[in-house]
C-alpha cells in the first residue's frame, strides 16, 4: 500500500504533463495528424483483412473445383499420371477448370492424353 501511495504523486505529475500536452494549441495539429494516421492504418488493415478473406474464398473454391475435376477424370478417363495430376492441381483459372470439367463430363475428351493436350 505504501508503494502505491508513493507512486501516486508520480502518476499525478505524469497525467498533468499529458493533459498540458493535449491542451496546448500548438500540439493540436500533431494530435489530429496522429489520429488521422491511426484511422488510416485501421482502414488499411480492414481492407487487407477483407481482401485476405476474399482471396481465401477464391483459393478454397479453386481447390474444391480442382478436386472435383480430378474425381471426374478418374471416373471417366482413369487415374491421371502424377505429372498430369500436378498440372491440374496447379491450375488457378476457374474458367479453365470448369471448361475442362465440362469437356470430361460431356465426353468431349476421351483419353488422358487428349485432356493433357487441352491444358494450356
Amino acid at each position: 500500500m505504501e508503494q502505491i501511495a508513493a507512486t501516486y504523486p508520480q502518476i499525478e505529475a505524469a497525467l498533468k504533463t499529458v493533459k498540458a500536452f493535449l491542451d496546448d494549441p500548438e500540439n493540436q495539429e500533431y494530435i489530429e495528424g496522429r489520429r488521422k494516421f491511426q484511422m488510416d492504418q485501421r482502414a488499411i488493415a480492414e481492407t487487407n483483412r477483407k481482401e485476405g478473406r476474399e482471396e481465401g474464398k477464391e483459393i478454397g473454391l479453386i481447390e474444391g473445383q480442382t478436386s472435383m475435376l480430378l474425381r471426374i477424370i478418374g471416373s471417366f478417363l482413369g487415374k491421371p499420371s502424377e505429372e498430369l495430376r500436378s498440372r491440374i492441381e496447379n491450375l488457378t483459372d476457374l474458367n479453365q477448370i470448369n471448361r475442362l470439367f465440362d469437356m470430361v463430363a460431356n465426353g468431349d475428351v476421351r483419353s488422358l492424353e487428349e485432356l493433357e493436350r487441352n491444358l494450356h
